[in-house]
């Protein structure tokens, strides 16, 4: 696990292991399955089974588009997100002021 201060934005980056995954999924699986959340917050559930649940169903949907996500990156993969995020910070760094409105 890696958690790192965002650049641009209040908070934290958490940069999970696939291993440190499964829980997530875990919890987001069997909470639907049982019909017990619908992951809203309530009153009577703590914060943290709320954010857990959420998780877990936020990396379900990002594996169902992307189906190699827990997957090592190949040599070309790395450098492909690289050029892109290059890309971005470049055009974010010609926007100036509005750095937050670039894609």
């Amino acid at each position: 696990m890696k958690i790192e201060r965002r650049g641009k934005y209040p908070g934290v980056k958490v940069h999970l292991e696939p291993e440190e995954i499964a829980p997530f999924l875990a919890l987001a699986d069997d909470i639907e399955a049982a019909g017990l959340h619908s992951g809203k917050k309530s009153t009577d559930t703590p914060d943290y089974i709320t954010i857990s649940i959420k998780i877990g169903k936020r990396i379900r949907k990002e594996m169902d588009t992307h189906p190699d996500l827990l997957k090592e990156r190949t040599p070309a993969q790395v450098k492909e997100a690289l050029l892109k995020d290059q890309a971005k910070i470049t055009a974010q760094l010609k926007a100036g002021k509005d750095w937050k409105h670039v894609d």
